[in-house]
């Protein structure tokens, strides 16, 4: 009968099985290689497209998005990790273009690895517009452009967008955080827009409304733990209802003097306000009752202050 070295064996398991617990551990931790800084250039044509859908992930770095190009896409790349070098796709079908950006799945850049995204977009064409990031920081510019709709995400990181001048498209606009602080701004003029959502989890939310509004009539702020800071006082040209709620943190509105305010604030702490009245449980500016539009708000804190302002 043969008989077995159980040392031999199980010297024979280890060297064997060494290589391959690295390898899972290499695969697993998502470890790449920080090499040199690679810049980049694309250019993305219109190539006779009529409207456009325009989808950007990004898994690790800094995404800037801003105007002024003439064809659908200007960008420049900075990366120093082979693996996340920008994928671009972009088809044409029946006058609707499909453009793709995205990062490959390649994680763990470590210390020292740069991912940066500087797009720039035609602000002529027709155009929805689809970011995900799932960490790092979101800048969003726009000036008078032809956007339809916009839907930002980023999982921890901070998000700022501001959207300014004529945009006479703009129907829908959502932000969505999970870890940082995200700001709005909407000076400009919206005729088309229905609806602005911002939802976050920790972090901060300050959202300026200061623009003319033809057809907002639905806002939403909605935060875990923070601090919500909204400036309202923009020209409202039909009514709304508005949402602002947080579970751990405080908020204040700043709300228009010239158009009627209705508030149904709930918290359990302090409720402060400057120029409103007690309707019951509720507060009302003069306006209200008065003026032919009304912003009917609720605001709610499970545990923070609540101030009202009125708008110089």
């Amino acid at each position: 009968m043969r008989r077995w070295d159980s040392g031999k064996v199980s010297r024979n398991i280890l060297l064997f099985s060494l290589p391959v617990f690295m390898a899972v551990l290499f695969l697993g931790c998502g470890c790449v290689e920080v090499g040199e800084l690679q810049v980049e250039s694309r250019t993305v044509g219109l190539e006779g497209a009529e409207s456009t859908d325009v989808e950007l992930e990004m898994t690790s770095g800094d995404m800037k998005i801003s105007g002024g190009s003439e064809e659908l896409l200007d960008a420049e790349f900075r990366y120093n990790v082979a693996e996340w070098k920008p994928a671009i796709e972009y088809i044409v079908r029946d006058g609707q273009g499909e453009l793709s950006v995205r990062q490959p799945e390649a994680r763990g850049g470590g210390s020292g690895a740069r991912n940066e995204w500087n797009l720039f977009l035609n602000e002529e064409l027709p155009m929805s517009l689809r970011a995900e990031l799932e960490s790092g920081n979101s800048t969003l510019s726009l000036d008078s452009s032809s956007l339809e709709t916009l839907d930002l995400s980023v999982r921890n990181g901070n998000m700022k967008a501001e959207i300014a001048g004529n945009q006479q498209l703009l129907e829908k606009l959502k932000l969505k955080n999970s870890n940082g602080n995200v700001a709005l701004s909407l000076p400009g003029n919206y005729p088309s827009m229905a609806s602005v959502t911002i939802e976050s989890v920790n972090g901060n939310i300050d959202a300026e409304l200061v623009g003319s509004y033809a057809s907002l009539n639905s806002l939403k702020l909605k935060l875990n733990s923070g601090t919500i800071l909204s400036d309202l006082s923009g020209n409202w040209s039909t009514d709304a209802d508005v949402e602002v709620s947080v579970n751990s943190g405080d908020i204040t509105l700043t709300l228009p003097r010239d158009i009627g305010v209705y508030v149904d604030a709930v918290t359990p702490a302090r409720v402060e306000t400057d120029g409103f009245s007690r309707e019951g449980s509720d507060y009302v500016n003069d306006a209200y009752g008065e003026s032919d539009v009304t912003l009917r708000i609720k605001a709610s804190s499970e545990s923070g202050n609540i101030r009202l302002l009125l708008a110089d």
